[in-house]
């Protein structure tokens, strides 16, 4: 389905929102740079949106991607009930008036020269330049530019904006979205400078921020060692502020690497896929590398900066927040890892004010896009995950060893439920299944039996209850390395932490494939989930609890939870 989005930087004046400017999205770099130098020149609160519209269904979705500090609910919307054409004729009625009366007052000032041949002339010209400068002035006054742009805004993505508005800071932050969170530094000795990494141990270990290699030219350490003869509210103070001083610089340069990267691969591929975006993501995460050694920062700073850099580049809140969690394992896939090798090429090529020989990044995730299609099933696969509820709370209710009696259950019923309708287990997430399925309508039926199974597997033990929900999608996705890739295995994760406990969500790919097949679905409308910026048609499978086996009857659930009866 094909979209418009536009980028519309708003800026405040008078206690309302205006619309500065609007450009496609392939100028989001540009947008992002016009705000935060509006709001650091003229500190003026600044916001960017996204708006997103669906050309097949006429669907506007809006979404603040920057603000500024300042940025409050307080300021209201811009006015919508301006009528733009009786201003343009009210400004060119009295421009029209100025220049006849400039024209008269010439006429009586220069009566003498009436006898002249260049005399009529003389005043046409006149009042053709009163009229044509009071217009001007007047035009920019009753109707400025702002007003205009937000005029050519359908009604629809009007409403949509003025929401967005309204509701989307209503928790702003007391500093600039550029600055984290403060927090206390401790004074504690840092760690010394990990060895410099290379290309060959790189590819031998996971992705930690904090193995980074240190630059010798680094700033040097902070220290705060005066903050400790201060009273406890001063230390915090001085603290935090040291911290946001140390972030600071190489926030802004990670944040600007990443803006710049997206608004690069937007240029030249302005239809950017899901999968694209997480490619551009692993790229500024392998930048994140030398620049968190250049400037010695600890791995929660070093994690923050990524983040950070993210959703400063328009990655949804959620999603970065998951990326970054899981960065660790997708490193470990070489196809991934070339990615951020060019990401940390560019980086200490930045760094070191040398050219980087990495080829140009729209070139890599044109690269990165031939290998996924080339890859990519011909068939599409259905997916199905599932996850135990509080499973970090139930270890440490149980203990290590009645934890794993209940994973083992899980396994045990989720494997049965796969091998009864031909599905394929890819890998076992710790805490869940990964499993695939030849069509949608399996995966529901697999799906409705694992949570029956694991509700009698509760009632029989309650002291030790198997709580699950289980996520469904369908789509084309990649296999390489023994692993699923692709937009459907992104959005996977999401749509199951999107269900509650012992509900199953599914994507609108699910539903609509299983119509006639008896089953029951309830429409939870527009939902965020991890993986992607823009919510997900979601619905919930309703199930039935199965009739209860005899209690005499000894259940594969059953074993290894109860004592066998006596001989």
């Amino acid at each position: 389905m094909r979209a418009i989005t536009h980028i519309e930087v708003y800026a405040a004046k008078g206690g309302r929102w205006a619309l500065h400017s609007r450009v496609l999205e392939n100028e989001r770099g540009l947008a992002m740079d016009t705000a935060r130098e509006l709001s650091n020149d003229t500190d003026t609160p600044t916001l960017v949106l996204e708006e997103r519209l669906e050309m097949e269904t006429g669907n506007v979705q809006v979404e603040i991607i920057y603000r500024s500090a300042g940025a409050t609910s307080d300021i209201l919307g811009p006015a919508s009930g301006m009528d733009v054409t009786s201003r343009v004729i009210m400004v060119a009625l009295n421009a029209f008036g100025i220049g006849a009366i400039v024209a008269v007052v010439s006429a009586v000032l220069f009566s003498a020269a009436q006898s002249s041949s260049s005399y009529g002339f003389f005043l046409l010209l006149v009042f053709g330049v009163a009229t044509l400068g009071s217009g001007l002035l007047l035009f920019k006054y009753y109707v400025p530019m702002d007003f205009i742009l937000w005029r050519r805004k359908t009604p629809d993505s009007q409403q949509r904006t003025l929401q967005a508005l309204q509701h989307g800071v209503e928790n702003p932050t007391a500093e600039s979205p550029h600055s984290y969170r403060k927090s206390a530094y401790k004074n504690e000795p840092r760690p010394a400078p990990p060895p410099r990494s290379t290309e060959s141990n790189m590819e031998q270990t996971s992705f930690h921020i904090g193995e980074s290699p240190q630059d010798d030219d680094a700033p040097p350490e902070l220290d705060n060692s005066d903050a400790a003869e201060s009273t406890e509210g001063t230390v915090a103070d001085d603290a935090a502020a040291i911290e946001d001083d140390r972030l600071k610089e190489p926030r802004d340069r990670l944040t600007a690497f990443a803006t710049n990267s997206f608004a690069e691969v937007l240029t030249a591929r302005p239809e950017m896929q899901a999968f694209e975006r997480y490619g551009v993501n692993l790229y500024i995460a392998g930048a994140a590398i030398p620049l968190a050694g250049h400037y010695r920062l600890d791995e929660p700073a070093k994690i923050k900066l990524l983040q950070h850099a993210l959703e400063q580049a328009g990655t949804n809140s959620e999603a970065a927040k998951s990326f970054c969690e899981r960065l660790d394992s997708a490193v470990q896939r070489p196809r991934y890892r070339k990615l951020m090798d060019a990401g940390q090429a560019a980086m200490t090529a930045l760094l070191n004010g040398t050219k980087s020989r990495q080829a140009p990044l729209p070139e890599l995730i044109q690269q990165w896009a031939e290998r996924t299609e080339q890859t990519t099933d011909t068939k599409p696969v259905t997916f199905l995950l599932t996850d135990i509820v509080g499973s970090t709370a139930m270890t440490s209710k149980l203990g290590n060893s009645g934890a794993q009696k209940v994973v083992r259950a899980h396994n045990t019923l989720v494997r049965a439920a796969t091998k009864r309708h031909k599905g394929t287990e890819v890998k076992h997430t710790g805490d869940g299944l990964l499993v695939t399925f030849p069509n949608p309508v399996a995966a529901v039926r697999a799906a409705s039996e694992i949570q029956q199974e694991a509700l009698a597997y509760t009632l029989d033990n309650p002291d030790a209850p198997l709580e699950l929900r289980v996520g469904l999608n369908a789509g084309s996705a990649g296999f390489e390395d023994g692993e699923y890739f692709g937009e459907p295995v992104l959005l996977l994760g999401g749509i199951c932490d999107a269900a509650k406990t012992g509900h199953i969500a599914c994507s609108v790919h699910i539903q609509s494939k299983c119509g006639g097949a008896g089953f029951h679905f309830t429409d939870l409308g527009e939902v965020a989930v991890k993986g992607t910026p823009q919510p997900q048609h979601l619905f919930d499978v309703e199930w039935k609890p199965k009739p209860r086996a005899p209690k005499d009857e000894l259940e594969y659930r059953q074993i290894g939870t109860q004592n066998p009866p006596a001989s």
